[in-house]
């Protein structure tokens, strides 16, 4: 439902890429910071256009189109980190 929120125009996240890689998931908390390309480039040690690349794979994969919109996911899937692409709990 929250998705569905985030999908207006009809952009769909890839349903065969759900979960978020290591390094998409540090792009994605630098940009939930505030980081800039070039500020999350350097604390990553990477250029601005891998950051870019990143974002433009992690746009993809939630269905969002914009900073903005990523930030939104992030803080409304907070309660569910499965779905922001950290390691589900465990069970027992």
């Amino acid at each position: 439902r929250e998705l569905a929120t985030l999908t207006r125009g009809g952009l769909m996240p890839d349903p065969g890429a759900t979960t978020l890689t290591r390094h998409e998931l540090r792009v994605a908390s630098l940009v939930r910071d505030g980081a800039t390309n070039r500020e999350a480039a350097s604390a990553l040690f990477v250029t601005p256009k891998t950051v870019e690349y990143h974002l433009a794979n992690i746009y993809r994969k939630l269905g969002v189109r914009s900073r903005t919109e990523l930030v939104v996911w992030l803080l409304r899937s907070s309660d569910h980190p499965a779905r922001a692409g950290d390691a589900a709990p465990r069970p027992g």
